[in-house]
């Protein structure tokens, strides 16, 4: 689920030298298909489909966790991404 999530959200991240959501939009598609397969990763999960697929329902209590998993990480990698753009003069 973790891995899911971030490696979803690091396309936002990574489109724009600007901060995403805050000053850059993604597209209409990009944003629906975000928010579409973190609603299956996050559910998938808890659904009868997991035993078939060996996945473990997580405790509710890993939630608030995840939260700060992927606050911390997209700050990161933002603060990597204007290290990167002050060494280099340009985003990617």
């Amino acid at each position: 689920m973790e891995g899911l999530l971030t490696q979803t959200l690091i396309v936002h991240l990574i489109r724009t030298s600007k901060v995403p959501f805050i000053e850059s939009r993604a597209s209409k598609p990009l944003i629906f298909s975000t928010i579409i397969i973190s609603l299956i990763g996050l559910t998938l999960p808890f659904t009868g489909l997991s035993g078939a697929l060996g996945m473990v329902g997580m405790p509710l209590l890993y939630l608030p966790y995840l939260a700060g998993v992927i606050i911390v990480y997209s700050t990161l990698v933002q603060l990597m991404k204007k290290v990167y753009i002050r060494h280099y003069g340009s985003w990617i």
